[in-house]
């Protein structure tokens, strides 16, 4: 059930994002699109984003890693926001409106197979069980005070066919959060600022 601070919350948060401009990108012929859900809400006085484990596959560049909730656009999509909230429900359970969708992010690229991915910002206070898909191991609630800068690491991680390179990242309960998410989730906390209930 939400209440009045629910409401009086979200609005903070709204106006936040009203004031910031993502960036887009400009589509190529070869681009594909994707989008993801990054689902905010209050818990203990503190406010966390749901993340994911994402499950082990040989054909997934992003197999095993930390990341939000989403996937690829299909033709069934009218638009990428619906991506976003198709995805989130099919992969973990969460049925997200558009009326609670607070924000949007800049437009990231893949450094693999030319996808373009648009990050959208919600609101959702109600709880309930995550209903993961075969694609996921499991969910996090990830303070987002973990992303602040100083809290940068550099890591060497396995990646491209095992190749082990050093990266920055975000260490969340052992859970190492590099590359495109990092990328998104330090842009998320710089638009929350100093006042993101840090």
């Amino acid at each position: 059930m939400k209440n009045k601070d629910d409401d009086k919350l979200k609005k903070e948060l709204e106006i936040r994002f009203n004031q910031f401009t993502p960036k887009l990108i400009r589509l190529k012929e070869v681009d594909r699109r994707a989008a993801i859900l990054i689902n905010i809400q209050e818990h203990n006085n503190e406010l966390k984003v749901l993340m994911v484990k994402r499950a082990s596959e040989p054909n997934d560049p992003w197999s095993g890693q930390i990341a939000y909730p989403g996937g690829r656009m299909e033709k069934s999509d009218s638009d990428t926001l619906e991506t976003a909230i198709r995805e989130t429900f099919e992969e973990v359970g969460l049925n997200v409106t558009k009326k609670e969708i607070i924000g949007k992010l800049s437009e990231v690229r893949t450094h693999v197979n030319n996808i373009v991915v648009t990050p959208y910002v919600s609101f959702k206070s109600e709880t309930k069980e995550l209903e993961l898909n075969s694609e996921i191991v499991n969910g996090l609630w990830v303070p987002i005070k973990t992303f602040n800068y100083k809290r940068f690491k550099r890591m060497k991680i396995f990646h491209d066919k095992d190749i082990v390179k050093t990266r920055t990242c975000y260490v969340f309960e052992g859970q190492i959060i590099w590359g495109l998410t990092r990328k998104i989730s330090f842009e998320l906390n710089k638009i929350l600022g100093k006042q993101n209930y840090n």
